[in-house]
């Protein structure tokens, strides 16, 4: 009987019951769905690098590589496979296109249409650009270092080495990569090979971007870095022993030949996946973006969950005193009673929290999936994670059953006859503001009783505030969110950096001068800074991040280039000759301030000790600015330059194209390229933030309805009076709304409050370790905020006035005697 009473109890008051299924739904399907976000990202696309056989390593040399540095590298320790092979830039019509050989144990390609090439004239193309039958004529190379030129697409296809739709950088042409080719090895006519793949050993089972990954491949680059010193000896020594060979050989021509003193001595590259793979590190930090949030925002949405379905549950069994004194005094056990309500709250909120799990947990991941709109990725592979749905079902049990429990038991001690007996309504007393005479004579009778209710049902103002501050708080961390990271770049590049255009260099100079000096005068290129620019590891204790270390050769020209300012008093930084400058990340992280020492670590692992004498503000990236009279010192060698900088501001496409025909120069890179790349990020970030805000709307809806809900019924009997009394329903619902639009102003101005430092909390936490993001909120986000709550109030008022009108007078002869 008392299960059936419960099953009817929950068709009448089916609103309440689905208000609490509602809630938990959205708040605990919204903090499973975006936990689970990540992890099926990268799952995805872990499965998408493993069926492919993603290479762990590329290796690259300048003059090429041999059957003995395979050897050698097969030979350490960690490594599972080494398969040599050949790339090349070449150009088709005005855009570059790479020319990969296929290879069937490493990075193989995903076939999207048609079949792989069975003869030398044939190829797999990029699905991105070309379609089935497609002919490609790539221009003559004059070393002929493909036997064909003229291929025909008969396979299109997608690269795990390409998930960026920016391909990357190249040395020719206008210097960006537009496509890729795969062609059979044959085709290649090279006497080295160009680079040479490395698998790592033993992670067949571990994820990538994991931080087990991460120490394997660490290792294995560690054991390849030993190594690169020795092999770059023995290929140079194989070059001078072929020269002297040759001149053996050829006593008779010996003035004609070359100068082998003036041999290069090879140098190799070696590349991780986050150097070799287009968009590969992008991605990583894209989905360390999200599990920060998920980790950080909906812990807020659920404390605003847990708090409106505790008071829910407490309100309603307040509210059924007279049913609960009945069933005691027919001889129901406490337990049997206690027992129903169970029943009701769990039923609600573990399908809610079931419903929440399934719903969310496909909708949030392909929401999150699809703004990722600049990377090439498979298709998404949801998958549910039970165990996440166990703990949250376990919380939501032991939340809901301590909640039941205390509230029966503290009824249920009651005796029957007066639990049966409505609760008395509180006596009325005077308020502070009475005591303030000039202010409260002023008032009128509806506005002294609105001010006198609001100090007599105190928990109800209390949990009307913070429900709504709560949800205004989320509204404005979501839209802070936007505003902390959108136009980062924009900073980086108009406060800090001055300049328009990076050009690198291929061999180090010592000052512009030659060839190079009159390209530079026929590109039109003014006062270009040489600067050295080289990666380092910046270690302090136990943490260590990625740095460049910058070396201008023109220190008074630098500042026209470089904007160096102090993080703390906004003066200008000059760099001494006695210590380095760093920028505010790597300050913050290494917890290194001026007058301490940074330790930094170079490619071969050499350890420099730097002292500190400022730190400067900086928004992308992490360096250290060292004068080059310092340089040589710490170094013990000349200092050299590998770029320059400039502010370009001509034709850069043919600026790119003028620059790379020479020998001299092997990239250039452009502020608007990197803005655009910046841009296309904050758009899936955007995106993103649009997803938290209506979740949070959806938040504020129903809580606004739940406490409008409860008000409504705590008050039936009032509203009756007044009917009776003579009151229209209008103004009946003026008495009503009076107060909850008075307490939901003073929730939204809280919820404005409280959201600064939720803001300041959520972007500290996904704050990743390259950028330093703005700590501001824009004001149009409050504006938005607040016009959003008061939208869902005005809609909440409009319930509220139907509802009122269909409360019958009656109501009022059932007050307390």
């Amino acid at each position: 009987m008392l299960f059936k009473n419960t099953l009817i109890k929950i068709k009448k008051s089916f609103g309440k019951y689905m208000s609490l299924f509602i809630i938990v739904m959205v708040g605990f399907g919204f903090f499973l769905g975006l936990k689970e976000t990540s992890p099926d990202i990268i799952n995805s696309v872990d499965k998408y690098y493993k069926a492919n056989n993603l290479m762990d390593f590329k290796i690259v040399s300048t003059m090429g590589l041999r059957d003995e540095d395979v050897k050698a590298i097969k030979s350490l320790k960690g490594v599972q496979n080494v398969v040599p092979s050949y790339s090349l830039d070449v150009l088709e019509k005005d855009k570059v296109i790479r020319v990969h050989a296929i290879e069937n144990s490493v990075n193989t390609s995903k076939l999207i249409n048609g079949r792989i090439p069975k003869t030398d004239k044939e190829c797999v193309a990029d699905i991105k650009k070309y379609k089935i039958g497609d002919k490609i004529t790539l221009d003559n190379n004059s070393d002929n270092k493909l036997k064909n030129t003229v291929f025909t697409v008969v396979g299109t296809i997608k690269s795990p080495l390409y998930i960026d739709f920016d391909y990357g950088n190249t040395t020719i042409g206008d210097g960006k990569l537009s496509s890729f080719i795969f062609i059979n090895k044959d085709n290649f006519n090279i006497d080295a090979y160009t680079e040479i793949y490395v698998t790592a050993a033993g992670t067949k089972n571990i994820p990538s971007y994991s931080q087990k990954y991460d120490d394997i491949s660490e290792q294995i680059n560690n054991e390849l870095v030993k190594l690169k010193p020795e092999m770059e000896n023995a290929a140079y020594y194989d070059i001078y022993n072929s020269a002297m060979d040759k001149i053996n050989d050829n006593q008779n021509k010996l003035n004609t030949k070359m100068n082998i003193s003036t041999i290069e001595k090879p140098k190799w590259y070696i590349y991780n996946r986050n150097d070799a793979v287009s968009g590969y590190n992008d991605l990583k930090n894209a989905t360390n973006t999200i599990t920060s949030v998920a980790a950080v925002f909906p812990l807020f949405i659920i404390l605003i969950v847990i708090l409106m379905t505790s008071n829910t549950m407490s309100r309603m069994i307040m509210e059924e005193r007279e049913e609960l004194g009945t069933l005691t005094s027919l001889g129901f056990k406490n337990s049997s009673i206690i027992s129903t309500y169970l029943f009701y709250v769990l039923s609600s909120t573990v399908l809610g929290t079931i419903a929440g799990f399934f719903i969310f947990g496909n909708i949030i991941p392909n929401i999150v999936y699809s703004t990722f709109s600049k990377f090439i990725l498979p298709q998404l592979t949801i998958q549910h994670d039970i165990t996440s749905l166990l703990m949250v079902l376990i919380v939501v049990i032991a939340l809901m059953t301590s909640v039941t429990v205390f509230s029966c038991s503290k009824a249920l001690k009651q005796k029957p006859a007066i639990l049966m007996r409505p609760v008395p309504p509180q006596n009325g007393q005077r308020i502070l503001l009475e005591k303030i005479g000039f202010i409260w004579k002023h008032l009128s009778f509806n506005s002294k009783t609105t001010m006198r209710n609001i100090f007599r049902y105190k928990q109800r103002v209390i949990m009307i505030i913070v429900g709504v501050a709560g949800c205004t708080a989320l509204l404005v961390g979501g839209f802070g969110i936007r505003d902390s990271i959108n136009g980062v770049a924009e900073k980086q590049y108009s406060e800090i950096f001055k300049y328009n255009t990076l050009i690198t260099l291929k061999n180090d100079t010592a000052n512009v001068s030659g060839n190079l000096k009159d390209l530079l005068v026929k590109e039109r290129v003014k006062n270009p800074l040489l600067i050295k620019q080289a990666a380092f590891k910046a270690k302090s204790n136990d943490q260590s991040l990625d740095t460049y270390l910058v070396v201008p050769e023109d220190e008074s020209l630098f500042k026209k280039y470089y904007n160096l300012r102090s993080q703390l008093t906004e003066n200008n930084i000059k760099i001494n000759d006695n210590s380095v400058v760093i920028t505010q990340k790597l300050a913050g992280v290494l917890k290194i301030g001026k007058g301490d020492t940074i330790k930094v670590k170079d490619a071969d692992n050499n350890l420099y000790s730097l002292k500190v004498s400022d730190v400067t503000k900086n928004y992308m990236q992490n360096y250290i600015y060292i004068n080059k009279n310092l340089y040589g010192k710490v170094f013990r060698k000349d200092i050299s330059y590998n770029m320059i900088v400039t502010n370009y501001n001509q034709n850069k496409n043919t600026l790119a194209k003028h620059l790379l025909d020479d020998d001299s120069v092997v990239n250039v890179t452009f502020k608007d390229d990197i803005l655009k790349k910046a841009a296309d990020g904050n758009k899936s970030l955007n995106n993103v933030v649009i997803l938290l805000v209506v979740i949070a709307s959806m938040l504020v809806i129903i809580v606004l309805y739940n406490l409008t809900s409860i008000n409504m019924s705590e008050r039936k009997r009032e509203i009756a009076t007044l009917k009776v009394l003579g009151f229209h329903n209008n103004e009946t619902n003026q008495y009503i709304y009076r107060e909850t639009f008075l307490l939901t102003l003073i929730g939204i101005v809280s919820g404005l409050l409280l959201g600064i430092p939720f803001h300041q909390f959520v972007i500290n936490a996904i704050e990743i370790s390259t950028e330093v993001f703005f700590k501001n909120i824009h004001t149009i986000s409050f504006v938005w905020s607040f016009l959003i709550i008061m939208l869902v109030s005005i809609i909440m008022q409009i319930v509220t006035h139907f509802k009122i009108r269909k409360i019958d007078m009656i109501e009022s002869l059932k007050s307390v005697e």
